[in-house]
């Protein structure tokens, strides 16, 4: 079965809803709304953009549910995303598509929200200064689900890495001497289509002995979790036998798809969506009262 990367899925099955508000905020004519990650991701915005179009712009903002008070102390949701550095081209590109979340011109939103979905955490400093300092209740929106789209797509399966490959037997030098004595080879019994795998130039039949140079010697589990460790976009080293001869391959590894996770989905989700409670208010949020729209420069003093 083909499993095209998860980032692709999420993408084809996103959907941006035109509404026709009221009178009072005619100006909007779309908000996007992530109508589902393999049914997994809609909930959270669903509700806040309902919400906007009946209410203040202040109900459309995700609220830490009352459940999330003993969460809130979870050190291990932190802000890192804001930190990370991009060269100066990657960055115009950000700038000029946040701006064109504003823009008059439906398709030129549409494209900077597909932009700046592509372009993911990175686009996130940037995103927040424009959230913060925009009183466009559509702009708002569109950054909020842009986000949310982000944060699912990294931390549910950016962070889960994916080869693409069927694994077959374990092979042992006792079972093909070309496998070293000192560890295992693993057999590649399948390449998936549109996989890293596939991309990088792995084949049906090839054995792999090591990652980054270092021998499979603890056993497929440690295979697995080697690969499964690793970030989508991140370079691995593949050693592996062909023919009579070894090939050290780079591999650039994709994101795990949905249907290739092993446990219980359900509860990995339920937890990236509680870990973006959290970070939402702690880290995106936390700025609203020095740069919100609706500051001013007298009295008072911010965290």
């Amino acid at each position: 079965m083909s499993h095209r990367p998860f980032t692709a899925s999420i993408r084809s099955i996103s959907s941006i809803v035109s509404i026709s508000f009221i009178s009072s905020i005619s100006s909007i004519s779309s908000i996007m709304s992530i109508s589902s990650i393999r049914s997994m991701a809609a909930g959270v915005w669903l509700a806040p953009a309902v919400a906007a179009v009946a209410g203040p712009q202040d109900a459309a903002r995700p609220q830490p549910a009352a459940s999330d008070a003993a969460a809130d102390e979870d050190a291990s949701v932190h802000g890192h995303e804001f930190d990370a550095a991009v060269s100066d081209a990657v960055q115009a590109r950000i700038d000029a598509a946040v701006q064109a979340l504003g823009s008059p011109d439906y398709a030129e939103r549409e494209s900077a929200t597909q932009i700046l979905q592509r372009t993911g955490t990175v686009a996130f400093r940037a995103l927040r200064d424009a959230y913060h300092l925009s009183d466009d209740l559509e702009v708002r929106l569109r950054i909020e689900a842009i986000v949310h789209f982000c944060y699912l797509d990294e931390y549910l399966t950016g962070r889960n890495g994916f080869l693409g490959i069927s694994i077959g037997n374990a092979v042992t030098h006792a079972d093909d001497p070309r496998v070293p004595e000192a560890g295992i080879g693993v057999a590649i019994a399948n390449v998936l289509p549109d996989s890293a795998a596939s991309d990088a130039g792995l084949f049906l039949g090839d054995i792999i002995i090591g990652v980054d140079h270092e021998p499979i010697r603890a056993g497929m589990a440690w295979f697995r979790d080697t690969i499964r460790q690793r970030h989508r976009g991140e370079v691995v080293v593949v050693s592996v036998i062909r023919r009579e001869r070894v090939y050290d391959i780079e591999v650039v590894l994709g994101g795990r798809p949905v249907d290739s996770f092993d446990g219980d989905l359900a509860a990995l989700r339920a937890d990236v969506e509680r870990r973006f409670r959290i970070w939402w208010g702690r880290y995106f949020m936390e700025q609203e009262a020095s740069t919100g729209p609706e500051s001013t420069s007298q009295g008072g003093s911010g965290p």
